[in-house]
């Protein structure tokens, strides 16, 4: 093996390479990233009111935006995008990616792949897409969709979350005022139920601090053409759009446990194909038929 030594290097030793720095661009100005570029940032200033669209590429992004309006895609690798304090609208693509929005009232979407979406403190709208993503809305009044996979939601302030398929898991706190809406039966059935931390009974003393299941966009009957509304039975006789309650509690004091069991039945075969699991016992007050 050859050794190499000082004298080998006539012109001296080559330092190790640096960290490449990241690209600057102000404000309103529209960029795209080098094919092998990875990191940009955009500088505070003025940006005159102008919406500025600033693009990624395939490698794995940083891209922070600034106190202006600005629409960041960061196309396929797995992007971390930071929204800064604009109306900023934030598109993960393909990737397992991390989007992080402001203070004021943000659109993130993952698209494809495990995505973190953090919307902040504005009135945020998260949609995770495929794969099994996290989001989180922050203190506003947001709108969390999850599309397909096991999606985990959590909301600081209230929030109207559409779980879609997949065993979604719901930490909605105490605060109440969230709104569950299902779109099919199959987004939450026996054999992959969606899971609740919490759920607010509705309460007299406080009725509209309570949170809703929403079911009125489901096909409640398969079996006719058109949308179907679910009809409340005590029990199920077997037929098509019936919908009915398993209410009870189990054990007493800190070690008993409350629940409520929403069943329905969209083709008349008598058995639940839709199948929610809540942790308290509800009222009607508590459904959107």
């Amino acid at each position: 093996m050859r050794r190499l030594s000082s004298a080998s290097f006539p012109h001296g030793i080559p330092a190790a390479p640096s960290p490449a720095r990241p690209v600057e661009v102000a404000p309103g100005v529209d960029y795209r990233l080098d094919r092998d570029a990875t990191d940009l940032v955009v500088t505070a200033g003025d940006a005159g009111g102008r919406r500025a669209v600033l693009t990624g590429n395939t490698l794995d992004n940083t891209i922070t935006g600034s106190l202006a309006d600005e629409t960041i895609r960061g196309l396929a690798g797995n992007d971390t995008i930071v929204g800064g304090g604009g109306r900023d609208t934030l598109l993960g693509g393909r990737g397992n990616d991390t989007l992080v929005g402001g203070d004021a009232a943000d659109r993130l979407a993952g698209g494809e792949g495990n995505d973190v979406l953090v919307g902040g403190g504005g009135n945020d709208v998260l949609s995770g897409g495929d794969g099994n993503d996290v989001l989180a809305g922050g203190a506003g009044r947001n709108r969390l969709i999850g599309g397909a996979g096991n999606d985990d939601f959590s909301s600081d302030g209230p929030a109207h979350v559409t779980g879609g398929s997949g065993i979604d898991h719901f930490q909605n706190g105490t605060a109440g005022g969230w709104r569950f809406i299902y779109t099919s039966a199959t987004d939450s059935t026996p054999g992959a139920v969606d899971i609740f931390n919490n759920f607010r009974a509705f309460n007299s003393a406080n009725p509209r601090g309570h949170d809703l299941i929403d079911l009125s966009a489901v096909d409640a009957d398969t079996t006719q053409a058109g949308n179907q509304h679910f009809t409340l039975v005590d029990a199920p006789t077997g037929h098509a759009g019936e919908l009915w309650l398993l209410r009870g509690a189990i054990g007493a004091g800190e070690d008993g446990y409350q629940f409520s069991w929403i069943r329905g039945d969209v083709n008349g075969d008598g058995a639940a194909d839709l199948e929610i699991r809540l942790p308290t016992i509800i009222g009607l007050e508590n459904l959107i038929l």
